[in-house]
């Protein structure tokens, strides 16, 4: 079997099982972008490769994914990623905010400065900001964390939506109050008011998948399990490319909004196998968009998946895109 990139991406196909254990083609092409501030956008020189695990911040397990594997069995919408920075501005070195946009997602958050919980007659109060330059978009500085304080195990419990985070208090906590952080990172409509205030499953992996269906995925299994971004910033449907985005405060060197649309790339590749008539053309779509805000670029993760009678029926896979609107420009 042989793979053919005719693109200036990275591609690649990959072998799975699907819910029901049936082999499975999984197609990816992934294409890096470099941005600027005037909007301008071209492919990147060095392209991102296809990442086949997931990478974390720190210790896995004990931090968040930093970013996560491209391979899956297809997601079913497109996953919105920002990282980088949130910078203070000139004129406010204690709060700034976040803005992103990108179609009809949009997203607004409060970054503040270093709080804490403070005790001021028998009341939880929360200190002033500490001014800060900048602090990295991560879920370490979002609301979440555990509380194992309590001496016995079956009071302590974790925020499970965000377990790597700061600012939780279990009900019955022996956490100190007073000097524990506050998050950095708020919605500006949901503030954090009292230490007692927290600002679902896809398919169930419990006993009876461990009985009847392991290794196999859950009956129930939904694919948007494999959705990674936060559920504010999962797109509804499939981005195509052309959507505005719109990305404020997350730069040093520009304070105004930077502006561009999401280049028009229109990815295929072309199946030959054992068992199809003739070739099968796979329209991939963009199941993840990458906005990384410290480097400049924008990576676009497209995918499709087909089933296949087994894993030696593919022949040849070949990759193909089109680039139709200015000023994106394929390097040679």
């Amino acid at each position: 079997m042989s793979i053919i990139n005719g693109t200036s991406f990275t591609a690649d196909h990959f072998f799975f099982h699907d819910e029901q254990h049936r082999p499975l083609l999984v197609c990816i092409l992934k294409a890096t972008f470099a941005f600027s501030g005037d909007g301008s956008v071209t492919v990147a020189d060095n392209q991102d490769p296809i990442y086949t695990t997931d990478s974390y911040s720190g210790s896995e397990g004990q931090s968040s994914i930093a970013y996560a594997s491209d391979l899956t069995l297809g997601k079913p919408e497109t996953d919105v990623v920002l990282t980088g920075k949130a910078y203070s501005s000139p004129t406010n070195r204690f709060e700034s905010f976040i803005t992103l946009r990108v179609g009809s997602l949009r997203k607004h958050v409060l970054i503040s400065g270093r709080r804490t919980w403070k005790r001021v007659l028998g009341s939880a109060r929360i200190s002033s900001p500490q001014p800060f330059d900048c602090i990295p978009i991560t879920y370490e500085n979002a609301y979440g964390g555990v509380d194992e304080s309590h001496h016995e195990s079956r009071f302590h419990e974790r925020y499970i939506f965000n377990p790597v985070g700061k600012g939780f208090f279990a009900k019955k906590t022996f956490k100190k109050l007073s000097g524990m952080e506050l998050p950095h990172f708020e919605n500006p409509e949901d503030l954090i008011s009292s230490p007692d205030e927290r600002p679902q499953p896809q398919g169930t992996f419990d006993d009876k998948w461990h009985s009847e269906r392991m290794p196999l995925y859950p009956v129930d299994f939904n694919r948007s399990f494999f959705n990674a971004a936060h559920p504010d910033l999962i797109y509804p449907g499939y981005l195509k490319g052309g959507e505005p985005v719109e990305i404020q405060g997350t730069f040093r060197n520009f304070t105004n909004p930077v502006c561009f649309e999401l280049p028009v790339i229109k990815p295929q590749c072309i199946v030959e196998a054992d068992g199809f008539d003739t070739p099968q053309a796979l329209q991939l779509h963009i199941e993840t968009v990458h906005l990384d805000t410290e480097n400049m670029r924008l990576i676009l993760v497209t995918g499709a998946a087909m089933r296949i009678d087994h894993f030696l029926a593919v022949r040849r896979s070949v990759f193909t895109t089109t680039i139709n609107q200015c000023p994106y420009v394929i390097a040679s």
